[in-house]
């Protein structure tokens, strides 16, 4: 199948980028957030190629962490009084809010997301 060439191929370049750019010193002049991930994957004992194949997978996620997010802010805009009564929800919690208790403290917030992903994340004028 030529797209599994392909995709193998570009997989391939990726990894190759990822680890010129771990050979240079990477994370060294990055965000804390790289340093520190980076800190970690040595701790493991991982070496400079595990660490780029794990760049991939990280900047994935993040491309999808990043595509969700703005497509659950765009679909609050788009229905009246939606963004004030998951800002309320929020705010109930106080300054104590716990991310990890989402599900039970802030069904409409996880509810929002979740119908954001059940739709699909990228929104269709950004597919055009």
């Amino acid at each position: 199948m030529p797209w599994r060439c392909e995709g193998s191929e570009a997989r391939t370049r990726v990894v190759a980028a990822f680890d010129r750019y771990e050979e240079k010193g990477g994370a060294e002049s990055s965000s804390v957030l790289a340093q520190a991930r980076e800190a970690l994957f040595v701790k493991r004992g991982l070496d400079g190629k595990d660490i780029a194949r794990r760049g991939i997978s990280m900047a994935m996620g993040q491309v999808t962490l990043v595509s969700t997010a703005y497509t659950t802010l765009a679909r609050i805009t788009n229905y009246p009084g939606l963004a004030d009564r998951i800002r309320d929800e929020i705010a109930s919690q106080g300054l104590g809010f716990n991310v990890a208790r989402t599900a039970e403290e802030c069904p409409l917030l996880l509810s929002t997301m979740h119908e954001t992903l059940r739709l699909g994340a990228t929104p269709k004028a950004l597919i055009l």
